[in-house]
């Protein structure tokens, strides 16, 4: 089924589903799930994620949706360090090197309490946000957000990795090029 989003008519709307179990791994993209499984295999005995055994270059092909934010110590604000050439398309903008509330997507409450989780409780955090809707379609992100500390104490790194779709919204989920989705003139 081929679709012209650019002649749909869409709304800007932020519906955010969060999840704090595991229960998202049931349903998820596959790319999330993989990005969940390279984190989980690479915990410590402390169930810690070293950023010297989650290096951006293991991640392979999912590398292109990746995120990196960091915590700037002086002050705790949030700067995104590395962002993938995927998300950078979603976003119509290089966030990085930027903090989090000049780049986000979103409202900045929205962005600051995901992270504010990550790094508060040392915790995976999924979110499912409906994005854009139209009369026949919704635009999805789902995002996984991941702790990642230097040094097993700390944590220093949200590593995070998105996966935007269109679905019908009364059918199942009709896969398209992300590059179509990136390009809806709203």
């Amino acid at each position: 089924m081929s679709i012209d989003v650019n002649k749909v008519v869409w709304e800007r709307t932020y519906d955010i589903h969060r999840v704090k179990d595991l229960s998202f791994l049931e349903t998820c993209d596959p790319a999330i799930r993989d990005f969940y499984g390279l984190w989980d295999n690479a915990r410590n005995e402390e169930g810690i994620v070293l950023k010297s055994s989650f290096l951006p270059e293991d991640m392979g092909a999912l590398l292109s949706s990746v995120f990196i934010i960091d915590r700037e110590p002086e002050n705790g604000d949030y700067r995104y360090k590395l962002v993938g050439s995927n998300e950078i398309l979603f976003r119509k903008t290089n966030p990085t090197g930027k903090l989090v509330k000049d780049g986000h997507v979103g409202t900045i409450s929205d962005a600051l309490t995901n992270y504010d989780y990550v790094f508060q409780e040392k915790s995976h955090l999924f979110m499912l946000c409906n994005i854009y809707k139209s009369e026949q379609y919704v635009v999805t992100d789902e995002t996984l957000f991941l702790p990642v500390s230097n040094d097993g104490d700390v944590i220093d790194y949200c590593y995070g990795l998105g996966v935007q779709k269109l679905g019908g919204q009364n059918s199942d989920d009709i896969s398209v090029s992300k590059r179509l989705i990136f390009d809806i003139n709203l």
